[in-house]
């Protein structure tokens, strides 16, 4: 492998971070299942002028869903569930609004973002309040009996990070695994992703890790992340490196 981007790409790269006032970004390029190269650029810290690095650990947010979405695929090619059946009949418990609508509720229209429950507002108490007002990913799950829909199910797409939870309830009920477990032993040690990290904890505790920043117009501030998302861990907590 060469380690290192062409100057051409390299160039492109410097050029976006300064346009954009990037701090740093971890770039690899992989072709075949093979990774041809990766390179550091710009600051994982700018107070202390830390480099990026190919094995620099960060919250890769968003992009954790792809991985719930390969743990549902897996439990399909396993025949433990089906993408378009109701959530429900995994899930018996399940009640998003009403029963009409609970029964059009399938994993193919969460991975989709079209439940309609849209932007429920119970992400928002996970940053504002100290202390987790939820238990655990199934007692979130059971207060989705309680929201308004913002259009019916499968009808438009609607960006729902608790349709991601309840992927992540579906995943750890069907497979009788902690949903940490599961994609610690199912997903990240079978491809060797070994910085990869289910906790928030896991991404400070990493000798290579970066900081998080906000423009302003000030400049970069601090970003600090809630101390314990596990409960929303399949939407956006895991944490990993190029």
């Amino acid at each position: 492998m060469n380690p290192k981007l062409s100057d051409q790409q390299s160039n492109i790269i410097e050029k976006a971070i300064l346009a954009e006032g990037i701090p740093g970004v971890a770039v690899a390029i992989v072709s075949g299942g093979e990774t041809i190269s990766a390179q550091g650029y710009g600051y994982r810290n700018l107070n202390e002028h830390l480099p990026m690095t190919p094995e620099t650990v960060t919250p890769i947010c968003s992009l954790t869903k792809s991985m719930t979405g390969t743990a549902i695929m897996q439990l399909v090619e396993q025949g433990k569930i089906s993408l378009d059946e109701p959530v429900q009949t995994y899930l018996p418990k399940l009640m998003i609004s009403d029963p009409t609508t609970t029964r059009k509720i399938t994993p193919r229209v969460l991975l989709s973002h079209k439940s309609g429950m849209g932007r429920t507002g119970h992400q928002t108490a996970m940053w504002t309040e100290k202390v987790s007002p939820y238990k655990d990913r199934a007692d979130l799950v059971s207060r989705l009996a309680d929201i308004r829909m913002q259009t019916p199910p499968n009808t438009a797409w609607s960006y729902c990070n608790e349709g991601f939870v309840t992927l992540g309830h579906l995943v750890e009920t069907v497979s009788g695994v902690p949903l940490e477990e599961y994609f610690e032993t199912r997903i990240f040690k079978p491809v060797n992703m070994n910085d990869t990290y289910t906790t928030f904890d896991g991404w400070r505790g990493a000798a290579d890790r970066d900081w998080l920043y906000e423009r302003g117009d000030a400049g970069p501030s601090e970003v600090f992340l809630a101390a314990n998302y596990s409960i929303y861990l399949s939407t956006g907590g895991i944490s990993s490196s190029v």
